[in-house]
């Protein structure tokens, strides 16, 4: 009964053999992970190192990362792509992009005179300063958005005894309710009819003095002319409302009419002075005679002769 009781020895050796191969699989196992993950890191902090978050830029044939939007490049990168120096931009200056530009741009101010803007969002070092008009004016630059600024504001318009119909906005002026007025209506019915006796009549009177002269100069019978000598002569025969006129059918934009008018106030002369220089750049060498002809479609005539005349020499116009 003795030997039968007693444990083999094969069976103390498994036993053994069961307890020390799990550890042995695991030590393997921890080993294999620590070497790779000693690896890991490494190259993960080499491409992190290497990884240009704002993009690149090309400098004597190697790439470099750009500076972020706010930074100006300091020194360009020698040995590896993101070894180059960046620095941040100077009070008062901004860069809004990644760039590798060595200067920052300056913030635009709000305070020119007769503008009307106030500032609606400051200058940042990756931000221009946003401009907006002040209350009671409205913006003039058509096709904004949310993200632009405002150049140039103008009053709104103020609504008499008709009342505001839709109100002055940062873009838009007031619009006004129409007066209604039942004897205006009559009276301007009347004076309609009137007037369109009168043009009729006008118009026979005109077509018969039309068969009996015509010897006016046209403007294709007159050399070309450089109006530059006789500007302060053809200003004082054309006027400021005529130049205007001409301005706005030849599609001179209306707000550099505006800006005349803002730089010269109450000196008509020298509105219609810088009105005229702005009309001659627009036409080129053809001005004299588009000149001309503007004034003679607008049936000012004696004007057009006037002109003709400066520009022939003859100092009796």
């Amino acid at each position: 009964m003795a030997r039968a009781n007693k444990c083999p020895p094969w069976a103390f050796v498994f036993v053994v053999l069961c307890l020390l191969l799990p550890l042995a699989c695991y030590s393997a196992s921890s080993q294999t992970q620590g070497s790779v993950g000693g690896r890991s890191p490494k190259g993960l902090l080499r491409k992190k190192r290497n990884l240009c978050v704002d993009g690149t830029y090309e400098y004597n044939g190697r790439e470099c990362c750009l500076c972020g939007a706010g930074l100006k490049l300091k020194n360009h990168c020698v040995l590896n792509k993101d070894d180059g120096n960046c620095t941040q931009c100077d009070a008062n200056t901004y860069n809004s992009h990644p760039n590798f530009k060595q200067s920052c741009e300056p913030c635009t101010s709000c305070d020119h005179p007769n503008a009307n803007l106030q500032i609606d969002e400051p200058c940042t070092t990756a931000r221009n300063t946003k401009c907006k008009c002040k209350e009671d004016h409205y913006c003039i630059n058509a096709g904004l958005d949310s993200s632009e600024s405002c150049i140039l504001c103008i009053p709104c318009t103020v609504c008499g005894a008709a009342g505001i119909k839709v109100a002055c906005t940062a873009t838009n002026n007031t619009v006004c309710h129409e007066e209604k007025n039942k004897i205006a209506t009559a009276v301007g019915i009347v004076i309609g009819v009137f007037l369109l006796i009168l043009s009729i009549v006008g118009l026979i009177v005109y077509l018969k003095i039309k068969r009996k002269q015509h010897s006016f100069t046209t403007p294709e019978t007159l050399p070309l002319k450089d109006l530059q000598p006789h500007l302060v002569e053809i200003v004082e025969v054309v006027g400021w409302k005529d130049m205007k006129t001409i301005a706005l059918s030849t599609k001179i934009p209306r707000t550099a009419i505006e800006f005349c008018e803002r730089d010269n106030p109450r000196d008509t002369q020298q509105q219609t002075l810088q009105l005229l220089e702005t009309w001659i750049e627009s036409q080129g060498r053809n001005a004299s005679q588009n000149l001309i002809e503007s004034l003679q479609k607008n049936r000012k005539n004696s004007k057009a002769e006037k002109v003709i005349r400066i520009l022939s020499g003859d100092s009796a116009a």
